[in-house]
C-alpha cells in the first residue's frame, strides 16, 4: 500500500519491439490501454524516447495489477525497468552524452577517411568509409534512434532498414579486408571465397522481401560466416608476415566477438 501518490514509468529496453500493449487497472473497472511499437509512427508513442515508456500511477492506498502483450517479428527481448522521473530524466541526460561521443567519433573516422581517400585515392579507405557508414546507421537502428530522428513515419522502412545496412556492413567489410589484408596475394584460397561472400551481401537485401523474419536471420547467419572468414583471413595473412595484419587481427578482433554474440542473440 502507498502512503502518498506515485508516478512510475515502465522502459521496454529494446526498440525493435513490433507492438507493446500496456493495460492500467481502473477504480471504477476495466482497463485503460496504451500502446506503441515501431508498427506505429513514432509521434503516436506514449513519451517521445527511443524506447517505448509507458505511465504508471497508484494514488494513496492503491495496489493494482498491470499488465502488458508483446508482438514481434523481431527477437523477443523484454527487458523490463521501472523508473521513477528523477531517475529516469538522469539516465536520459547521461545517455545522450555518451551517444553523441560514439556517434561523434563515427563521423569523425568517416570525415578523417573521406580526406585521406580523396588525398591518395587508395580504395580500401573508401570501403572503409562505406563500411562505418552501414554500421553506424545499423547502430542507429539498433538503438531506436534511426526511428526517432531519421524516419518517424516509415513504418516499412523502420521494420527492415536492419537487415538492409547489416548486409551493407558485410558487403564493405569484406570487401575493405580483402584490400587491407592483399588476399589475392597473401590467401589466395580464401581470397576466393571472399570475393563470392562480397557478392552474396551484395545480393543479401533482397531477402527483405521475403519478409523481416526471413532477412534478419539470414543477415545473422551471414554475419557468423563473416565474422569467420574474415578473422581466418588475417591469421593467414598473418602467418605469411604481411604487416598490416597485426593491425587488422588486433583492431577488429573485439569487434568480431560482439558481431558473433550479437548474431547468436538474434536467434
Amino acid at each position: 500500500d502507498l502512503p502518498t501518490p506515485v508516478e512510475r514509468y515502465v522502459e521496454v529496453d529494446y526498440p525493435l519491439i513490433d507492438s507493446v500493449e500496456f493495460y492500467s487497472p481502473q477504480d471504477g473497472g476495466g482497463f485503460l490501454v496504451a500502446s506503441g511499437g515501431d508498427f506505429q509512427p513514432f509521434q503516436e508513442r506514449p513519451v517521445p524516447y527511443r524506447n517505448l515508456l509507458f505511465t504508471l500511477r497508484e494514488n494513496p492506498g492503491g495496489q493494482h495489477t498491470y499488465y502488458m502483450r508483446f508482438t514481434t517479428t523481431s527477437s523477443m527481448n523484454l527487458p523490463l525497468v521501472l523508473w521513477s522521473e528523477r531517475a529516469l530524466l538522469e539516465k536520459m541526460s547521461v545517455e545522450q552524452l555518451l551517444f553523441g561521443v560514439f556517434y561523434g567519433a563515427v563521423v569523425v573516422m568517416i570525415a578523417y577517411n573521406l580526406i585521406v581517400f580523396a588525398s591518395v585515392r587508395d580504395p580500401s579507405f573508401l570501403y572503409f568509409v562505406l563500411y562505418l557508414a552501414t554500421w553506424g546507421l545499423s547502430m542507429l537502428e539498433l538503438n531506436g534512434l534511426a526511428f526517432q530522428y531519421l524516419w518517424p513515419r516509415s513504418i516499412w522502412w523502420a521494420n527492415n532498414s536492419l537487415p538492409f545496412f547489416m548486409f551493407g556492413t558485410t558487403l564493405f567489410g569484406t570487401l575493405f579486408a580483402r584490400k587491407y589484408l592483399d588476399t589475392p596475394r597473401t590467401a589466395p584460397a580464401i581470397d576466393r571465397w571472399l570475393r563470392l561472400q562480397a557478392g552474396l551481401s551484395a545480393v543479401g537485401p533482397v531477402t527483405i522481401l521475403g519478409g523481416y523474419p526471413v532477412a534478419i536471420r539470414s543477415v545473422s547467419a551471414f554475419a557468423l560466416v563473416t565474422v569467420a572468414s574474415l578473422q581466418l583471413a588475417g591469421f593467414i595473412a598473418l602467418k605469411r608476415r604481411h604487416r598490416p595484419a597485426y593491425y587488422f587481427i588486433a583492431a577488429w578482433s573485439a569487434f568480431f566477438v560482439g558481431a558473433g554474440l550479437f548474431s547468436l542473440k538474434s536467434f
